[in-house]
């Protein structure tokens, strides 16, 4: 019988939890209600999923250190499956496995260190490993069990252009990891910006990538049962190019000009006053509405742009529900 080991790497320097949300405070969120997991990741990586039938992969990415025409990154990867999944394919996004897992003993990277550590309640192994040929890199491997999913992260640092200096953010995201299986909902804080949102865990946060998303992208909220990129979706972003003393009828004028003719008047979301516009383009529905918050550190307006396919109306309902408790951090 094939078993998946048990390992992670930990190391959590003694930080107290107001440490830790000190240095997470402004990061963004990634949550996957099926996996039964959420997590936070730095605002400047990027994120990318993909799934292979019920296997899903998640890696973020690092900013990269270019030379000449290579770009080097880290990399810190989340891998969920059905419990006890075991895959016959060569294939090694078919299922959840360490990257020697399917190596002879001769060919399996060195073992820094191996122990058992408890976090969130979890009691798991961790290891640090290194390819005993070419120790260039530093891998870190974790598994651990959730109710009825398998839950892998793994984190590759290389040592050229001093890329290990990232292996703190893996010990940082998974003092941030969660399990939801007793959470009907998520909350969202950011403290930067100075705002939160609750949302169910029928939805989820989706990795921001360079392709889908922009800079000034917070977070960006869709159905479990669509996915990512699908056609119904919430994201709540920075506009820098605005100031938060805006006056209304500038940003109706915004609106105008981005072709939304379904201008509401000033609009009270729990104590924000808000400006929304609505436009409709072939089978989507389009939002979008500006706030405030005041950071005396951002001084920008914040953008909630909303997209729906209109043949599925309970997400709208659903979204207005998740808009309502958009709130101002006191």
């Amino acid at each position: 019988m094939f078993k998946i080991k048990l390992f992670l790497f930990v190391s959590l320097f003694s930080l107290s939890s107001f440490a830790v949300f000190s240095q997470t405070g402004d990061w963004r969120q990634y949550s996957f209600s099926m996996a039964g997991v959420k997590i936070k990741y730095p605002s400047d990586w990027r994120g990318e999923e993909k799934g292979y039938g019920s296997v899903l992969h998640v890696i973020f990415i690092s900013p990269g250190v270019r030379d000449y025409d290579v770009t080097q990154n880290a990399g810190i990867g989340i891998c969920t499956q059905p419990k006890g999944l075991v895959s016959t394919s060569s294939d090694s996004r078919s299922s959840c496995r360490q990257r020697d897992d399917h190596l002879s003993d001769y060919a399996k990277n060195k073992v820094v260190s191996e122990e058992t550590v408890e976090i969130n309640g979890l009691k798991i192994r961790k290891k640090i490993s290194e390819n005993k040929y070419r120790p260039d890199t530093t891998y870190i491997d974790a598994l651990f069990t959730t109710k009825d999913r398998d839950v892998l992260i793994s984190g590759a640092f290389p040592r050229r252009f001093n890329l290990e200096k990232y292996i703190p953010v893996f010990d940082r995201m998974l003092s941030t990891l969660q399990l939801l299986e007793k959470t009907t909902t998520l909350d969202y804080r950011n403290e930067k910006y100075g705002f939160s949102v609750s949302y169910p865990t029928s939805w989820r946060s989706c990795p921001l990538d360079d392709y889908y998303t922009k800079k000034e992208d917070i977070l960006t909220l869709a159905p479990e049962s669509t996915g990512c990129r699908r056609g119904n979706e919430i994201t709540i972003s920075a506009a820098p190019e605005f100031s938060s003393l805006v006056k209304l009828p500038d940003l109706k004028e915004i609106l105008r000009k981005q072709n939304y003719s379904e201008i509401s008047p000033s609009l009270e979301l729990n104590e924000l006053q808000t400006i929304s516009g609505e436009k409709s383009e072939g089978k989507y529905l389009y939002r979008q509405r500006y706030f405030s918050v005041a950071k005396s550190e951002t001084r920008n307006l914040l953008k909630i742009s909303e997209m729906y396919d209109k043949e599925q109306e309970k997400f709208q309902q659903e979204a207005k529900e998740i808009l309502a408790t958009v709130k101002k951090l006191l």
